[in-house]
């Protein structure tokens, strides 16, 4: 079988340094000292990984002197656009495989509803996440991303803790003002909404990812929007305490949330300083 163009993006982002590398790059440029600083293999071995980055076309290398630098290369867009509409049509293939042994495995079986509502509901994100952002590139309108990087002096545990299960003792207020309180149900399917002084709800999401002390994600619509946007949040060991990351995806979806990107931007520098002042208040 012939390869297929992209086939070395595929080879490229299986393995997880070399993704960890490409988020390095996406923020800024990057010396080949200041890209090895902080990975637990030798300089030598990051090098390889560069190299298969740079001939897969999703990174450029440029020389000075004896120094050389890596960013991002604008030709990788177009072999991820082109991955991603691929994995929609495997998806399409897999949606009808995997109903079918859904509904198999339910009558020979006798799954739970309550185990078989979680799958079904993550199944459903996942496609729907895959479909907008295949959509999006084949409209060539430019992914956009809030991400967020702050490191905190606190285990995994604690940090995920006081993020997920403490979230209305910390969170500033909510769309209706600063006395609503916001709550986050710790499963996959849960409920991410606000309450109200006057005790009524609003459902700002659900929640897609619940993996305790590592990740958590859930969408995101605000009451003016037609769109659901998407929240992912890593929580990985650093230096003795937590480096927390936080990615916010889905603007380029509509006007109304590319317009109101820019605040939420700040808006999450915000919320992420009232985490920090809960972190240092807590054991």
């Amino acid at each position: 079988m012939a390869p297929m163009p992209w086939d070395k993006t595929i080879a490229a982002l299986a393995d997880p340094t070399r993704r960890e590398i490409l988020r390095r790059l996406g923020k800024a440029p990057h010396r080949a000292g200041e890209l090895a600083a902080g990975f637990a293999i030798t300089r030598p071995a990051i090098c390889k990984h560069t190299r298969l980055l740079s001939t897969a076309g999703l990174i450029r290398v440029t020389k000075s002197g004896r120094e050389r630098s890596y960013q991002l290369a604008p030709s990788g867009k177009q072999s991820i656009y082109e991955l991603i509409g691929t994995l929609e049509q495997v998806g399409h293939f897999w949606d009808s495989a995997l109903e079918a042994f859904k509904h198999y495995a339910e009558s020979e079986q006798g799954e739970e509803p309550s185990v078989a509502g979680q799958r079904n509901f993550r199944s459903t994100q996942i496609k729907r996440v895959s479909t907008s952002a295949a959509r999006t590139a084949s409209r060539g309108i430019e992914v956009m991303t809030i991400r967020k990087s702050i490191w905190v002096e606190r285990s995994p545990e604690i940090a995920f803790r006081v993020f997920c299960h403490d979230i209305s003792e910390w969170w500033p207020g909510g769309f209706s003002g600063k006395d609503s309180k916001v709550f986050l149900e710790g499963e996959v399917g849960g409920r991410f909404y606000e309450r109200r002084p006057d005790g009524s709800e609003y459902e700002i999401g659900r929640v897609t990812a619940y993996q305790r002390p590592s990740l958590m994600g859930f969408t995101w619509r605000a009451p003016s929007w037609d769109v659901d946007t998407e929240v992912e949040i890593r929580f990985s060991p650093e230096n003795g305490g937590t480096r927390v990351e936080l990615d916010h995806t889905g603007w380029e979806q509509s006007a109304k949330t590319r317009d109101t990107r820019n605040n939420y931007d700040s808006g999450w520098g915000t919320i992420l300083g009232h985490y920090q002042k809960a972190l240092a208040a807590s054991a």
